[in-house]
């Protein structure tokens, strides 16, 4: 049963995490499970001379990391880059989206209440329930440490009610000590790779110079968003991409040449995180929509895109 505060007291705790996740530093074990699989990685964050760096390594038998650098993001991992949809993630919380900004908005299309008391990593913390208000997003349980206010542990529920994913630190040091040499990257790990940021700002089309869209429709409060997920693809011309949010769920829509060799993308879900693709009508384009929304948004979305103008080179 939901604890007697107000919806307003609700959303300031999710407020203060919000901030908290940004601006404080902190160094933990962080363990992530997507139905049968888990993999536990270290998270390091930290504020220096007003910019946010973030560092995510991965502790399990192939030595990766992302780096984050203000809106600078670096990888280091074995092998090749990345394919164009595949996404690093720099912060391990759905919910370092902008909450903030968007608290009203929020309130518009999710309703928040606080739940019971519990302990994470050995901090006292409260549990946070959000559900949406309609069929076009996902619900989520934020455990929010009560002294600093940090994410401690992150449930993203289907619309059944189990869970798609989670996040939980094991340990936690919320008092680090990082300079900004425990933000630079590592060759021995494996090949250096530097990635411009995916963030864009505007309203719903998408003009790179190369394609031209526009989404007909999407669900109220979806807006083209800065976000602290990023693309992480080989440098082509032959592609664009748009990120939306609604300030917790987020997802990319990329638009490409159809390559017959390749076919079209399956629809695959790991853990929260759906990849959906459509041949797109009248075109030898296909459009792609990755991210963490349930399928029917998936469809509706795809299904609203329009393009006035193609012009993409089909060579890199």
């Amino acid at each position: 049963m939901a604890n007697t505060v107000t919806a307003s007291e609700a959303l300031d705790w999710l407020k203060r995490m919000d901030q908290a996740q940004k601006t404080t530093a902190y160094d933990g074990r962080l363990v992530h499970l997507t139905g049968d699989k888990m993999r536990v990685v270290r998270v390091r964050h930290a504020f220096l001379d007003g910019v946010e760096y973030a560092r995510v390594s991965h502790l399990g038998s192939v030595a990766a990391e992302v780096i984050r650098q203000g809106d600078k993001v670096i990888c280091v991992y074995p092998g090749q880059p990345l394919s164009r949809h595949e996404q690093v993630q720099v912060f391990p919380f759905s919910s370092s989206l902008g909450v903030s900004q968007r608290l009203q908005q929020i309130h518009q299309y999710y309703s928040v209440d606080m739940i019971n008391s519990d302990r994470v990593a050995g901090f006292n913390a409260l549990q946070l329930q959000i559900r949406p208000k309609d069929q076009y997003r996902f619900a989520y349980r934020f455990w929010v440490d009560v002294d600093s206010g940090l994410l401690l542990k992150s449930h993203t529920l289907s619309q059944d009610g189990s869970v798609y994913e989670q996040y939980e630190y094991a340990h936690l040091d919320k008092n680090p000590e990082f300079g900004l040499e425990a933000f630079e990257p590592d060759p021995t790990l494996g090949s250096v790779f530097k990635h411009e940021s995916s963030e864009h700002v505007g309203t719903n089309s998408a003009n790179s110079g190369e394609v031209n869209w526009t989404l007909g429709w999407l669900p109220a409060g979806f807006v083209k968003a800065r976000s602290h997920f990023h693309s992480v693809m080989p440098k082509m011309r032959n592609f664009v991409m748009q990120m939306y949010s609604d300030g917790l769920s987020t997802f990319t829509i990329f638009v490409e040449p159809y390559q017959k060799q390749q076919g079209v993308l399956p629809t695959v879900r790991q853990g929260a995180t759906l990849t959906y693709s459509q041949l797109m009508p009248s075109s030898d384009y296909v459009a792609t929509l990755m991210g963490e929304v349930p399928l029917v948004t998936a469809k509706a979305v795809l299904g609203a895109l329009s393009m006035q103008k193609i012009s993409i080179d089909s060579h890199p």
